[in-house]
């Protein structure tokens, strides 16, 4: 699937003057790996977006938003599933949870319609 959002390491990366080579070493990584990091023909490690947060001060949503994205369209689709499961399950607990995955539901559909 192709990503409209784009990555905004190269941008960082350029910002602070390092090149692929560079950055690699940081994160004990080649400048192949960043380069594809960067063209977002290889999905980075959770490693490495965590570091990223680290050493560029941005949230990784910033950095990676096609990820970010992918992931929170992924994350409602599976509590839609779940929710779809807990609808005949009778009790509180049941309840509380239905709730619960409704307000996950909401606010990923709210943030979605924000992108």
């Amino acid at each position: 699937m192709p990503n409209s959002l784009p990555s905004y390491l190269h941008t960082y990366r350029r910002r602070n003057a390092l090149t692929q080579e560079e950055l690699g070493i940081l994160f004990g990584l080649t400048s192949t790996v960043i380069s594809k990091y960067e063209s977002l023909t290889r999905t980075p490690s959770v490693d490495f977006i965590i570091g990223c947060e680290i050493v560029f001060g941005v949230k990784a949503c910033e950095l990676f938003p096609h990820l970010y994205t992918n992931i929170e369209r992924a994350a409602c689709a599976r509590a839609e599933k779940l929710l779809e499961r807990l609808v005949a399950r009778q009790g509180a607990a049941s309840a509380a949870k239905r709730d619960f995955i409704k307000s996950i539901i909401t606010r990923l559909e709210r943030e979605q319609t924000d992108v």
